[in-house]
């Protein structure tokens, strides 16, 4: 198959176009809009209580709990809360708290997916690379986990931009690619600590 060269420039524009275009295809943006409902609920109601309670009761970064009616304190364990503090610090501008919550997911699904693109045009045809992401990034789990409010699906996405560059490390020995891919590993682990067993896998 004839491979196509185009700038990078050309190359971000046409992958906005098709991320884009594959999102309006699968119905993302009636999804975008959707309260907590099917399986996990309880768990995706959970990461809207540990937002609201930051909220309610003030910003300390490490007085996490969530609002629940069994517990006069509302204290509780979850993961690193990073992204629900930023969260919370974004609801003080008036967005709804699950608006802002699937728009990181999008973000870091975008920024996964770009990525990918990019590391696998390095040895495929750009038209293969595309479909490979898409078919991957096309399924209905995807679609279900990519606009949730779970912490699973970022720590997945973490994991792969980890991957990349630890691959990329072991191409070029550089050690930033090596920095970046532990700094990704660390986070998604943080986020879901089952996700650990990539990072001891790789070293």
């Amino acid at each position: 198959m004839i491979n196509i060269n185009i700038d990078k420039k050309t190359n971000f524009i046409l992958f906005c176009i098709v991320f884009i275009s594959v999102c309006l295809f699968l119905n993302y943006q009636t999804y975008f809009f959707l309260s907590p409902r099917g399986i996990h609920f309880i768990r995706q109601t959970d990461s809207l209580s540990f937002i609201n309670y930051y909220c309610k009761t003030g910003f300390n970064f490490f007085n996490i709990g969530n609002l629940n009616l069994y517990n006069s304190t509302g204290k509780t364990a979850c993961e690193f809360p990073l992204i629900y503090y930023i969260v919370a610090l974004v609801t003080k501008t008036g967005i709804k708290s699950h608006l802002i919550l699937k728009f990181i997911h999008i973000l870091i699904f975008f920024h996964t997916t770009f990525f990918l693109l990019n590391f696998l045009k390095r040895t495929l045809s750009l038209i293969n690379s595309y479909a490979i992401v898409f078919l991957v990034f096309s399924s209905t789990i995807n679609l279900f986990y990519a606009l949730n409010y779970i912490p699973n699906y970022i720590a997945l996405c973490l994991t792969i931009c980890a991957l990349i560059n630890f691959l990329s490390f072991l191409e070029s020995n550089n050690p930033f690619e090596f920095k970046l891919s532990i700094l990704f590993f660390l986070f998604a682990s943080l986020l879901k600590v089952t996700f650990a067993i990539y990072p001891i896998g790789c070293l």
